[in-house]
């Protein structure tokens, strides 16, 4: 049985997708905590370029979600609430868990911490996971708890609503979370409001609409998407104009990066290393995403590395991302052969 055993064109274009998201978040996050931790020691043009790459890399969450959209939305996978309360409510919720208390132990042991430990550490991870305490990062965990909640709902809507309606939603929802928000730059603001919308579930709808080509990208809009709205980005960094997941260029991009890579065709070898390897990767983003940011810490803050005043900053910064995201893959793959982790991971 070969790594893409069944419906191997639509496995290989969602592993694509998972693979540059978890790269581009590894990258973002490279970035940014250097910026963050080395803000005074890098010149204007520095400072600018690495707010420039954190801002164009914004689609790298979004895709994340728009395959998880086009997966669980789809009519042939029963999204039932047992489903959803048994099997990814768990895993998410176990993640959650898992990387609170690591975390807890690495700031307590890396910070020197006063006090006891089981006090400081038991009590602190368990605070941490149920107030959002924790590293920054495990933010997307609560959005996955939420969404995931509220699948079996998304997914009627997705199969009881033609595709006109469905297109109809996500205008408005483009609308309302995407372009209007913009006023707020200039000090306006619409009265009018979705009360009950986020942008992550418009990107649920947004991954299921391309997919099943709802809304039809070629290659050439999908790469148009994908470059143009950098040319909105790069003002919006000189301004100082906040460029967040509901920021249009970002749902443009998102939407150029999907369409790009969900159109790959079959692999010409079914079972080489080469595969194999993408498989190990796509397998293991979840748990990359979720403990990069240890070994960044520990480069960045801990080893006080600072690439901006390397030689060849741009390289630096490359070094550190290719190994950063090697190490947390080469340690997520072993950390998977624990019993009982692979199904969280």
């Amino acid at each position: 049985m070969t790594p893409w055993s069944t419906d191997m064109q639509r496995r290989i274009s969602y592993s694509l997708l998972r693979i540059a998201a978890c790269l581009a978040i590894v990258l973002l996050h490279t970035v940014e905590s250097a910026r963050l931790l080395y803000l005074g020691d890098a010149d204007v043009g520095l400072q600018f370029a690495s707010k420039s790459v954190v801002a164009c890399l914004m689609w790298a969450v979004p895709v994340f979600l728009m395959v998880t959209g086009a997966l669980l939305l789809d009519g042939s996978k029963k999204t039932s609430i047992a489903k959803v309360w048994k099997k990814y409510i768990p895993r998410v919720a176990g993640a959650l868990l898992l990387f609170c208390y690591g975390f807890r132990v690495f700031d307590y042991f890396m910070d020197h911490e006063q006090g006891g430990f089981l006090r400081g550490v038991l009590w602190g991870g368990l605070r941490n996971a149920l107030t959002e305490g924790s590293w920054a990062h495990l933010w997307y965990l609560y959005v996955l708890l939420g969404l995931y909640m509220l699948m079996p709902f998304f997914q009627k809507v997705a199969q009881h609503s033609t595709d006109s309606q469905l297109r109809y939603l996500l205008g408005i929802l483009f609308l309302f979370l995407s372009l209007l928000p913009i006023l707020e730059q200039f000090g306006y603001s619409c009265p009018i409001s979705i009360q009950v919308a986020t942008i992550y579930p418009f990107y649920l709808f947004l991954g299921y609409a391309i997919h099943n080509r709802i809304l039809r990208l070629n290659r050439l809009s999908s790469a148009l998407l994908l470059v143009l709205p950098i040319a909105v980005i790069l003002p919006a960094v000189k301004y100082g104009w906040e460029i967040g997941y509901s920021a249009f260029p970002v749902v443009l991009q998102s939407a150029g990066v999907f369409g790009l890579l969900d159109t790959v065709q079959n692999p010409a070898s079914e079972g080489g290393w080469g595969i194999r390897l993408l498989n190990s990767f796509d397998r293991c983003s979840f748990g990359i995403y979720l403990i990069h940011m240890m070994g960044l810490r520990l480069v960045l803050r801990y080893a006080g590395w600072n690439p901006y005043q390397t030689a060849v900053p741009v390289l630096s910064f490359a070094g550190l991302w290719l190994a950063t995201a090697l190490a947390s893959w080469v340690c997520i793959w072993a950390v998977r052969k624990v019993p009982g982790l692979k199904k969280i991971l």
